[in-house]
């Protein structure tokens, strides 16, 4: 018979079992140090920690707070152009603004070409309206010069959605013969969201929005904004238990990682600074707002195919002419150059088999290389004035056809 094989002896057992506490208690001060210094602040080199409570991501939206609560107060800057909306969030207030950022009396960014006889509507967002150029530098204003006695009414909203564009039109129940959907494809997950700062961490816009989820049909169901006057606007930002209650289910970001969102202490992640680190890498790692539009299943692609459907029906029982404008963003179009064709080409394909006129400005120019020349674009990443001047042209040459 074998003879058995002696087991460790019980002092190499012991310092075994020693090790393992060792590194076990090591790992939990590392963890507890994490959690209880440097995650304190709720920030890690200048890097918002989960949880998010309350649900605000950088210093310039704890400093946009005083701004809530002076709108809530019923106190709004006089050189502001967008104030708190209960339908659509935000809005341009008309009849405000300085020269440079002036909103006539339709709600619509005053251009030079007002007295013109004919009209189209375009509403869109900020590379609609022109954020960072001047209002004669913006597209539709210098469309409007190259089109005979036309105004293209400038209706975009910085910061909109397809969903807020959407229902801004069913609003204002504007006259014209034309009515456009200025389409940016980076900005498609604004239709899933509810909440601008869970989208955007660094954005200065701290705001609630409606959106439109899809029912078993696939039909469009509007959620409403949550946030009904400026003083319930604030209560939902300061208190994230009432914030998670009201998106949680409805906002994309939210619904998909709540332990992420809920109050400090409403999961047990939040008691550990690994778990912390943890939940803010998940949330950090989101899929890339373009290629997600390549999924044929995606939440996001499907919402914004709806919309536009949605706003060709409401157009033409106005007895107006519409067409979508695929408007890309500096990224859209470096994605387009690498990979030969668009990331939102499904999209565009959709829209056309049913039948829906589209302008895709990365169909449009001659060369994509050409749009990502720098004298196209600003800073902050919008069209530069060159950049609308090339925009507002290939525009005029598709009319003329």
């Amino acid at each position: 018979m074998d003879s058995a094989q002696p087991g460790p002896k019980p002092r190499a057992k012991r310092r075994r079992l020693r090790g393992l506490l060792v590194a076990l208690g090591v790992l939990a001060a590392l963890d507890q140090g994490l959690h209880r210094i440097a995650f304190r602040d709720g920030f890690f080199r200048q890097v918002r920690v989960a949880p998010f409570d309350p649900p605000l991501f950088s210093e310039v939206q704890f400093q946009a707070i005083e701004g809530l609560r002076a709108e809530a107060r019923g106190r709004v800057d006089d050189e502001r152009v967008t104030s708190f909306d209960p339908d659509l969030g935000w809005n341009l207030i008309p009849a405000a603004g300085t020269k440079e950022n002036e909103v006539d009396a339709e709600g619509a960014r005053r251009d030079e070409h007002a007295a013109a006889n004919a009209r189209i509507l375009a509403y869109g967002c900020s590379y609609t309206y022109g954020s960072e150029v001047q209002p004669k530098e913006t597209w539709p204003n210098q469309l409007s010069g190259l089109l005979e006695d036309t105004r293209v009414v400038n209706l975009g909203v910085p910061g909109y959605g397809v969903d807020q564009a959407l229902l801004r039109f069913y609003r204002q129940q504007l006259k014209a013969s034309e009515v456009w959907l200025c389409y940016l494809p980076f900005a498609s997950t604004r239709a899933v969201v509810q909440y601008r700062p869970v989208l955007r961490h660094y954005s200065s816009t701290v705001a609630f929005k409606p959106r439109f989820t899809l029912d078993a049909a696939g039909g469009l169901e509007l959620q409403a904004q949550p946030a009904r006057t400026p003083t319930e606007r604030l209560e939902l930002v300061l208190d994230s238990r009432r914030f998670v209650d009201a998106v949680g289910s409805t906002d994309a970001y939210v619904r998909d990682l709540p332990a992420a969102f809920g109050p400090m202490g409403s999961h047990w992640s939040h008691h550990s600074g690994l778990g912390r680190a943890a939940l803010t890498l998940l949330d950090r790692r989101r899929p890339d707002p373009l290629r997600r539009l390549a999924r044929t299943d995606d939440e996001a692609r499907l919402v914004v195919t709806a919309i536009g459907q949605r706003m060709a029906a409401e157009a033409a029982k106005r007895g107006m002419r519409f067409r979508i404008l695929v408007l890309p963003s500096q990224a859209g179009l470096a994605e387009c150059a690498t990979a030969g064709t668009a990331p939102w080409q499904s999209i565009v394909d959709e829209w056309r088999a049913a039948g829906l006129e589209v302008f895709d400005m990365a169909e449009a120019v001659e060369s994509v290389d050409t749009m990502l020349e720098e004298k196209h674009w600003m800073p902050g990443g919008h069209y530069s004035p060159l950049g609308n001047s090339l925009v507002a042209a290939a525009i005029a040459e598709e009319l003329r056809e």
